[in-house]
């Protein structure tokens, strides 16, 4: 679970592929889903699903996943303060 949240966390808001996070992870497809689904449970995971004007369109796009806590997200990605200011975009 650990590599998972981590392997998460530098997805955040990112398309969720579970055939690209399974093979990532080593999990097996269907342990995948469980797993996720308990992450939502717990509020630590929220999926954003995809939205279109046109319906057909929706059906076809990905949901993105989201680490609610954005301060587990940044540890979990090894993301300390000092890398969070450098990084940040209107310096």
């Amino acid at each position: 679970m650990p590599r998972l949240l981590a392997l998460l966390s530098t997805r955040s808001a990112g398309l969720m592929n579970m055939a690209e996070i399974s093979r990532a992870s080593t999990i097996p497809h269907t342990t995948l889903k469980r797993y996720l689904a308990l992450l939502e449970l717990t509020y630590l995971l929220k999926p954003l699903p995809a939205w279109s004007a046109n319906l057909g369109k929706r059906l076809v796009k990905s949901p993105k996943i989201h680490l609610v806590d954005s301060g587990l997200a940044a540890h979990l990605a090894g993301r300390g303060a000092g890398a969070l200011s450098r990084d940040h975009p209107l310096h």
